[in-house]
This record gives C-alpha cells, sequence and structure tokens, in this order.
C-alpha cells in the first residue's frame, strides 16, 4: 500500500485510524560499537553499502544500551528492523556491511514466556497469576 492510498483510508476513517507497516527484524551479530543507530543518515549508508534498495532497513537499536557495554567492548549485536521479508531474507543470505565491517544476521527467536515467580517454563501464566509457593533461600519462609 503505499503513501496516497494510506493517507485516503485513513481520512475516510476521521483520522482516527492508523495503519502500522508490517515489519520484519533480525538480529545482526557483531557490529562495531563505532555504528551509531540513532544518527539518520547511517541506515540509508548501511543500505547503500549492502546493496539493499533505499528505505528497505528501517531502524537499528543495540540489544543492551551502550552505557552497559564493556569499557574495552569493540563489537555488540544489535536488532534490525526491514520493511519487507525480502530484505530480511537477503540479509540473513548476504549479511550487511556496518561500519565498514561484514557482519551477518540471524532471524530473532523469541524467548519463551516464563513465570518470574515459579520460573515454570511449561505453565501458561505469569508472576501476577501464580499460585505456587516458593520458599526463600535466605529465611526459610514461603513467599
Amino acid at each position: 500500500m503505499d503513501q496516497k492510498e494510506k493517507s485516503t483510508f485513513m481520512d475516510r476513517y476521521g483520522g482516527t485510524s492508523i495503519i502500522k507497516e508490517h515489519t520484519t527484524s533480525v538480529l545482526i551479530e557483531y557490529v562495531p560499537v563505532s555504528h551509531s543507530p540513532n544518527t539518520l543518515m547511517e541506515n540509508s549508508r548501511i543500505e547503500q553499502d549492502s546493496g539493499l534498495e533505499e528505505d528497505m532497513l528501517l531502524s537499528t537499536r543495540w540489544i543492551k544500551p551502550l552505557q552497559r557495554h564493556d569499557a574495552g567492548q569493540w563489537t555488540a549485536h544489535l536488532i534490525a528492523c526491514f520493511k519487507t521479508t525480502e530484505a530480511t531474507n537477503c540479509t540473513i543470505r548476504d549479511g550487511l556491511i556496518i561500519a565498514g565491517k561484514q557482519t551477518w544476521a540471524r532471524r530473532l527467536r523469541r524467548e519463551p514466556r516464563r513465570c518470574l515467580r515459579c520460573q515454570s517454563l511449561t505453565t501458561r501464566h505469569l508472576a501476577a497469576e501464580c499460585n505456587q509457593q516458593t520458599t526463600c533461600g535466605t529465611c526459610s519462609k514461603d513467599h
């Protein structure tokens, strides 16, 4: 759907609806920390260096914030969000060039849901609905 069709569609609903693009995210490994995801021109530079179509790379963000990186750390992992699945597949197959370095991507897998109280991965509840009693290791009381 192009921009004109989107605006026509949204106008018919009184401006209360928002059309959200379907995006696909991948994990990019070992990206130099000199890369700045917040810089506007960085995405277009990555697209140009990597041979992607223009405006296919929507955003990049570090998995862990820079302030939590180790002092001498040279590389880190980031999440890249793409506009189409074709661009995502090309990135997984061919990789990207970020900050002058060839990087590789893989599919971003969801972590399993886990209750933070009983630590169970197999149940379908979260900590707020957990009925299981857990024993505290320091005071031997049920919490």
